[in-house]
């Protein structure tokens, strides 16, 4: 506890406390803070041979060597993520510098977090030849770089300088200040009942503006200390209570009929399939879901879809349990031989064309669950169809840009891709133009990473998250990062004791199920679609929105 002797405590004691304060506010900030905030400049290039792509960083004294970073940009027709390492300082221009006589085609340059989620895009189409280049042409797919010379090199101007939320590091350290000022004070004060002074006896000496001051600093710092104590708390995920039932496996029994069915995408007439589970009861809602699997080759038959969305059902939810192009019993995207027909969103929107049709009339509500790999496409037409009115993710991939690439992950993934195929459609492989590479820059773009400057806005879809307690703690701590850098309104909940797939599992060819996790589920998931479905407007999450705005709690959690 603080004590100052009595000369101190009528003279000096605001400024010495002030002086503390000040000191242990800008260590926090500008260390801790920087430790937090490592950003990278995420280069999306295109080169047909592999090839060493080297960036020099002007922070104010020219392009210095011990600032330089090189990456190997693997070749081939694709288009590659490569990340470096930024500096800490302002960063007034950039040079490239590409490999000799090898030309390149760079879509994108931004700036990212550690987890690849956007910051700010720089301009590519401002990129100057300063050395060796042929030629530059800015098109619709990115700038293409003609190279001609042994020493190539590229300038790119940054204006205003990229600083790196030097604002937001003074806005945070002003009310530490006031927070730790107002610790201190009191601090203080009862230090001097403890030890029988007046510590917090006025100084004569002392003008009234300064007691103002003194005053003011003492009121931000306790709102600052309520508000930062109360957001912290509702920043964190929510894990449902644990009930007295054991978490044992039971057969499933199936009172719902599932009716299989299929439809086309409008895009391009593809046929997909899945299964409709109608409500057994709908004298409270007319609500329908658009249930999307994970990357099993089953789809919407897989155990855990079919025990989901039964019991969504018999709360009184219709149901659409779709399967993918390429799962299930829909047909094989390959067969257009173009990228653009392996777009999991296009399925995902004919699913809710679908239920719209379905209906005698349209349903109430329509809400879009995503599992595992499913969440992604839940995102996308989650945040871009207007009948859509909520979205709930469960164990959705995470720590996408790390796994992918990480080679043993990289292989594990694309050999269970090729599993997929073979499963479903009995071929070994899949068409020649489809490469690994093509294949792992597909998933890298459907990272959720590329959703979090909609869901950091206010006013964007209500957004449940759920994962399992057993989910691994480096996925747990990414999901919960994305809850932290995400706005009201959200949820974010454990199941306990629950796996990836909620405790469902098949055995001899019957399901069991964790009877206690499913209830969690859907419990969980019914009570955030009634609560999307009573108010489009939240008052109380923008007033949350307000609080986390002011108290900067996105920092003072590591988000």
């Amino acid at each position: 506890m603080l004590t100052f002797p009595i000369s101190v405590c009528k003279n000096h004691k605001k400024m010495l406390i002030a002086f503390l304060a000040l000191v242990l506010a800008s260590f926090c900030v500008f260390t801790l803070g920087n430790r937090l905030r490592q950003t990278y400049l995420l280069f999306k290039v295109v080169s047909l041979q592999q090839a060493p792509l080297q960036i020099f960083f002007d922070t104010g004294k020219g392009f210095e060597e011990k600032s330089t970073q090189l990456r190997i940009v693997p070749g081939g027709n694709v288009i590659h993520s490569v990340r470096f390492p930024v500096p800490v300082k302002p960063i007034h221009a950039l040079r490239i510098d590409p490999a000799p006589d090898t030309d390149l085609r760079i879509v994108e340059i931004s700036l990212v977090d550690q987890w690849n989620a956007l910051i700010v895009k720089l301009d590519t189409s401002s990129l100057l030849a300063l050395n060796d280049i042929a030629q530059i042409r800015v098109t619709d797919k990115g700038t293409f770089i003609a190279v001609n010379g042994v020493d190539p090199q590229l300038k790119l101007e940054i204006s205003p300088p990229l600083v790196m939320n030097y604002g937001f590091k003074w806005g945070l350290a002003s009310i530490l200040f006031c927070m730790l000022y107002c610790i201190f004070w009191w601090g203080s004060i009862l230090g001097g009942w403890i030890f029988g002074r007046t510590a917090g006896q006025k100084s004569p000496l002392d003008p009234s503006w300064a007691r103002s001051l003194h005053l003011l600093i003492i009121f931000a710092g306790g709102l600052g200390i309520v508000g930062a104590a109360v957001l912290w708390v509702s920043e964190g995920k929510t894990p449902l209570r644990e009930d007295q039932r054991t978490h044992d496996l039971v057969p499933y029994e199936t009172i719902i009929t599932a009716k299989p069915v299929t439809f086309q995408r409008q895009t391009d007439g593809l046929s997909l399939a899945g299964l409709l589970y109608r409500a057994r009861n709908t004298s409270k809602s007319r609500s329908s879901v658009l249930l999307l699997h994970g990357n099993y080759p089953q789809g919407s038959s897989y155990p855990l879809y079919q025990v989901l969305a039964e019991e969504l059902a018999r709360k009184g939810y219709t149901v659409l349990a779709m399967d993918f192009s390429g799962f299930g019993r829909s047909a094989d995207p390959f067969v257009f031989g173009e990228l653009e027909s392996l777009d999991l969103n296009r399925d995902a929107a004919a699913g809710v064309e679908f239920l719209l049709r379905q209906a005698k009339a349209a349903p109430d509500y329509l809400h879009i669950i995503g599992h595992s790999m499913g969440a992604d496409p839940a995102m996308s037409i989650g945040r871009t169809s207007d009948a859509i009115r909520s979205i709930a993710l469960i164990g959705p991939p995470r720590r996408v840009y790390k796994r992918f690439n990480y080679p043993p992950d990289i292989n594990f993934f694309w050999n269970w891709a090729l599993k997929v195929r073979k499963i479903v459609y009995k071929k070994q492989h899949f068409p020649d133009w489809y490469s690994k590479d093509l294949w792992q820059q597909q998933v890298l773009d459907r990272d959720m990473v590329q959703a979090l400057p909609y869901f950091a806005q206010w006013n964007h879809k209500p957004v449940l998250f759920m994962d399992g307690e057993q989910e691994l703690g480096p996925d747990k701590r990414f999901l919960q990062w994305y809850f932290c850098r995400t706005t009201w309104p959200k949820e974010y909940i454990t199941l306990n004791q629950a796996s990836h797939d909620c405790n469902v599992v098949i055995r001899q060819g019957r399901i069991f199920y964790d009877p206690a996790v499913m209830d969690q589920t859907v419990t969980a998931l019914d009570k955030w679609f009634r609560r999307a479905e009573r108010k489009k407007f939240y008052l109380f999450d923008t007033l949350l929105n307000m609080l986390r705005r002011l108290f900067v709690v996105a920092m003072l959690k590591g988000c």
